[in-house]
C-alpha cells in the first residue's frame, strides 16, 4: 500500500490499519473466520454458518448492488475440467450447495459477490466485494492436515458509509464468529482489517512469516491474530493466561465457552500496527512459527516495492 508509513515498509505504529485503495493492488476488507483442528463430518452445519454469513454480515453491511455465485469442490472433482457448472452456480443456490455436499468429501465451500458494476472487469480489484469461504482439511496419506477454516471477508469501499463506521460491522461479524465458533467446535479464530481475502489458503499472519497451512497445528497455535482474538485453553496457557492479555492497553476480554475472546478496543478503525505489535509480543508463544520474521517479511515488501500491505 502506498501512503505514510515506516521506512522499513511496513505501516508506522501510529497510522490507523487500512488505508486507501491502491490502483492495481487488493483492497482494504475486514476479515474474520474460526479455525477448527478437526473438521466436522456434517458439511449442513458449515453451509448453515456460510449462510449466516451471507444473511447477517455481508447483506446488513455492504450498500452496493452485488451479483452472487456459489462453488463447492469435492476430492472426486477434477478441477482442470472446463465443463460450466460443474462446481459452481450463478446466484446464491443454497439447494446447489447442499447437493455437493452430500456426495464426495468436499475440499471447499463459497459463496462470492461481485459488484455488480464491476462484474464485466476481472482485473479491477473492487469487482470481489465480499466471499465466504470455507476449507476442509486437505486428505494425506498420513491423515487430514490444515483444519478446517471458515471465513468472511467484507471489501471496506463497498460499505455503507464507504466503511468509515466499522463498529457497526464488527457488531455483526463478531456475533457471527462467536456463534460458528460454538457450531463448528472451533478453538481459534481473528478479526483484522488487511488485504487478505477470505479463500486465500493463509490467514495474515501465516501469509507473512510464510507458516504453512499443511502443518497448522490449531490445538497449540493460533490461526491468526488481530483486533479480535479468539483463543482456547491451550492457547491461553502458552501466554500467560488471561492475566497476560489484561495487562495489554485498551484490550477487551470475554468468555466464550471455554474460549476467550480478546478485542484491541472497541472500534477496529482506530486499530494501529502499534496495538497489534503489542498484542503480538504476548501471543508470541501461541502463534505459529514460520520461514521468516515480521522484520524480514517488511523488508522483502519494501525491496520489491509490493502494494500490498498487512497488519502485522
Amino acid at each position: 500500500m502506498s501512503g505514510p508509513g515506516s521506512s522499513d515498509g511496513g505501516p508506522g505504529d501510529d497510522e490507523p490499519v487500512g488505508g486507501p485503495a491502491v490502483p492495481g493492488g487488493r483492497e482494504p476488507a475486514v476479515l474474520g473466520g474460526v479455525a477448527v483442528a478437526e473438521a466436522p463430518a456434517e458439511a449442513d452445519a458449515v453451509r448453515h454458518v456460510l449462510r449466516r454469513a451471507v444473511e447477517d454480515v455481508v447483506a446488513a453491511c455492504v450498500g452496493v448492488d452485488l451479483t452472487w455465485w456459489v462453488q463447492a469442490t469435492t476430492v472426486a472433482d477434477d478441477l482442470a475440467d472446463p465443463r460450466p457448472g460443474l462446481t459452481g452456480r450463478d446466484g446464491l443456490d443454497w439447494a446447489f450447495l447442499a447437493e455437493r455436499g452430500a456426495g464426495a468429501p468436499l475440499r471447499t465451500m463459497t459463496a462470492g459477490a461481485l459488484a455488480t458494476a464491476l462484474v464485466d472487469h476481472p482485473e479491477h480489484p473492487q469487482r470481489p466485494v465480499a466471499e465466504v469461504h470455507a476449507a476442509w482439511p486437505v486428505p494425506t496419506a498420513a491423515g487430514p492436515v490444515g483444519g478446517l477454516t471458515v471465513a468472511v471477508h467484507v471489501q471496506r469501499w463497498a460499505m455503507y458509509g464507504g466503511g468509515a463506521d466499522l463498529v457497526r460491522v464488527t457488531d455483526r461479524l463478531v456475533p457471527w464468529l462467536l456463534d460458528a465458533a460454538t457450531t463448528l467446535g472451533a478453538g481459534t479464530g481473528f478479526v483484522t482489517l488487511d488485504r487478505v481475502r477470505a479463500d486465500d489458503a493463509e490467514s495474515p499472519w501465516e501469509r507473512v512469516v510464510g507458516s504453512s497451512p499443511g502443518r497448522r497445528d490449531l490445538r497449540r497455535r493460533l490461526w491468526g491474530h488481530g483486533w479480535g482474538t479468539l483463543l482456547g485453553p491451550e492457547h491461553l496457557r502458552a501466554v500467560g493466561g488471561e492475566a497476560a492479555l489484561r495487562a495489554l492497553p485498551g484490550i477487551r476480554l470475554r468468555p466464550a465457552g471455554d474460549l476467550v475472546w480478546a478485542t484491541l478496543g472497541d472500534d477496529l478503525a482506530a486499530v494501529t500496527p502499534g496495538d497489534v505489535a503489542r498484542l503480538r509480543a504476548v501471543l508470541e508463544p501461541a502463534l505459529a512459527p514460520g520461514t521468516r520474521t515480521v522484520e524480514e517479511f517488511r523488508r522483502e515488501v519494501a525491496e520489491t516495492g509490493s502494494p500490498e500491505r498487512y497488519v502485522v
